[in-house]
């Protein structure tokens, strides 16, 4: 049965029904394996003739994926309205716990997860991690996607294991999500399981613009995780001057300590960063252990 799916992966519908009208029966396999290879390539005609002929829409792979989740990987929404007509169960769960609406979300198919959305998905099932889709979108700084999903009622601070969607889209520097989040209403200050504000992780991770749409929101510019750490010492550990520059305009606490009792300026010269040694000299900061 590989001439089926080459036919399927090609898109030539008219080759598959050949196949099929001659009484060529596909094996389980086969069929799910063409049919997968039609969806994740978006060839509509091949889908409506599969299942037509027998094909099992929701026969699962090795990892527990349909060939809807497949298609909302891909941003197929063409491909899983068929599917969906055909019976497609829209909420069917992989081996680790995704479902299309998820994969779709983090891929950034707003049309596909609109699709997914209007056949009754759940916005806020969770993954083993506790995952939802709406965080998924904000890891990858998805904001079309996060629109479809806020007004479908996603939770704007629904929590994984460790974070809410703030903490995320701000630790991968995804400014215009953020800004999306804060006029949801997301709590600005909320931490994650070692005390690190959205502000730390932005700071870490040296995004500028993403710390000054914190700032400009408000957030707690001094607070300090659980081991001490404040922004501007993450910022120093890594040497982001552009980060420093900001918090420091912001009015950072320029001789904050760590539990240990550690200045911002002394982890700078740890790491070696003269240039954010300098900057935190020049604001003041007196050579203290």
């Amino acid at each position: 049965m590989g001439e089926l799916i080459a036919a399927s992966t090609a898109g030539g519908v008219e080759h598959v029904r050949v196949f099929l009208q001659a009484g060529i029966e596909p094996g389980a396999k086969d069929a799910y394996d063409a049919l997968i290879c039609a969806a994740k390539n978006g060839h509509e005609g091949v889908m409506q003739a599969l299942p037509e002929a027998g094909a099992a829409v929701d026969s699962r792979n090795h990892h527990g994926q349909t060939a809807l989740v497949v298609a909302a990987q891909y941003g197929q929404a063409g491909a899983m309205r068929v599917l969906l007509v055909a019976g497609a169960a829209v909420d069917s769960i992989t081996d680790d716990r995704q479902t299309a609406l998820m994969m779709a979300s983090f891929n950034g198919h707003t049309g596909a997860v609109r699709v997914l959305l209007e056949a009754g998905a759940d916005t806020d099932f969770k993954t083993k991690n506790g995952w939802a889709a709406f965080m998924c979108a904000a890891k990858n700084g998805h904001e079309g996607v996060m629109r479809v999903l806020l007004e479908a009622g996603a939770v704007v601070d629904s929590k994984n294991n460790d974070a809410v969607a703030l903490l995320l889209a701000s630790m991968y520097g995804h400014e215009g999500a953020m800004r999306l989040l804060l006029e949801a209403g997301a709590a600005l200050d909320s931490i994650d399981k070692h005390g690190r504000t959205a502000l730390i992780k932005a700071s870490f991770n040296g995004h500028t613009g993403a710390v000054r749409v914190l700032l400009e929101a408000g957030a707690e510019i001094d607070w300090k995780e659980k081991n001490g750490w404040a922004a501007l010492m993450c910022a120093a550990k890594l040497g982001h001057e552009g980060v420093l520059q900001a918090l420091l305009a912001a009015g950072a606490e320029v001789d904050l300590k760590d539990n240990p009792g550690h200045t911002a300026l002394l982890v700078a010269a740890v790491y070696g960063h003269e240039g954010a040694m300098r900057l935190l000299l020049e604001a003041g900061q007196r050579w203290i252990r």
